[in-house]
């Protein structure tokens, strides 16, 4: 799992079955200081999050297709939680 921004929506008229009804999301991927890391990416939204929210999403195609339930499914990058804080614990 990585940590990301939402940073915007995808719209597409035209569109894969996986996709009819879910949302697609802009996301920029961050480290874990909450800075951009790498170039934004697409992920379908499973839990309704919006923009300027960081979330947390999934970028392994098995692991996508495992969630919605079907071993078609035409999806590699999935947002799978909110996050509602980040505590990190130095040694």
């Amino acid at each position: 799992m990585k940590l990301a921004l939402v940073i915007g929506k995808a719209v597409a008229e035209e569109k894969h079955p996986t996709f009819e009804k879910r949302t697609t999301l802009l996301c920029r991927p961050l480290n874990l200081d909450l800075e951009p890391e790498g170039p934004p990416i697409i992920a379908m939204d499973t839990v309704g999050a919006g923009e300027g929210e960081v979330v947390l999403i999934i970028q392994e195609g098995r692991s996508a297709r495992d969630f919605t339930q079907n071993p078609h499914a035409a999806t590699r990058t999935m947002i799978v939680g909110i996050v509602d804080r980040l505590d990190r614990y130095e040694e």
